[in-house]
């Protein structure tokens, strides 16, 4: 599943994962036996859920086991690309009565889905530092507040032009450094995160 179709940031995350997997379904080693697979990165839209919706996406997980893995058939993996829809997902697993998770991933690090790594319902998700992005956005504004040249060390392509960036890098949270990352890093408590 890609994320909602009216969010731009979407397509730039779909765009990097389909660097990855995009030849593995072209060689046949990756198959979708529902056969939502966009033709091409930029027809990322034709698989994404509206909104990041929760209930949407387990709406589509439904309707993809029902159609097609309720014959036995394994589902290995579903990229989610966000905890919302990796929700719909797990939940979906759950209600279908599988004696196992297939990989599932996700984006943004909620409670509730790092709860759930914990639990084995899901593999993984992107954390970004939200704290590290508002002190970066807070020294790139004092900067031009002192009349001086904001840090952008990077570049980012907005379709038009590269534009002078500063970009942090994402962490992939999973069960082996969710508490390193998220409980000793000061993000959630032990409690909250289920351990």
């Amino acid at each position: 599943m890609a994320g909602s179709p009216t969010d731009n940031n979407a397509g730039y995350y779909f765009k990097g994962a389909w660097d990855v997997l995009g030849p593995y379904f072209k060689s046949g080693v990756l198959q979708s036996k529902s056969g939502k697979v966009p033709a091409s990165a930029d027809d990322w839209q034709s698989i994404g859920i509206d909104n990041w919706d929760r209930q949407k996406a387990q709406n589509e997980m439904e309707n993809r086991i029902n159609s097609f893995y309720n014959d036995g058939t394994k589902l290995d993996a579903v990229l989610a690309q966000n905890d919302a829809e990796a929700t719909g997902t797990y939940n979906t697993v759950e209600a279908a009565g599988w004696d196992y998770y297939p990989i599932i991933t996700g984006q943004d690090a909620e409670k509730a889905n790092v709860q759930a790594i914990v639990q084995g319902k899901q593999s993984m998700t992107v954390y970004k530092d939200t704290r590290e992005l508002a002190k970066a956005t807070a020294e790139m504004i004092k900067a031009l507040v002192d009349g001086k040249e904001p840090k952008a060390p990077d570049t980012f392509n907005n379709g038009v032009k590269d534009v002078p960036s500063q970009l942090l890098t994402p962490v992939t949270v999973d069960k082996d450094n969710l508490k390193e990352v998220l409980v000793d890093g000061g993000y959630i408590s032990a409690a909250d995160a289920g351990l």
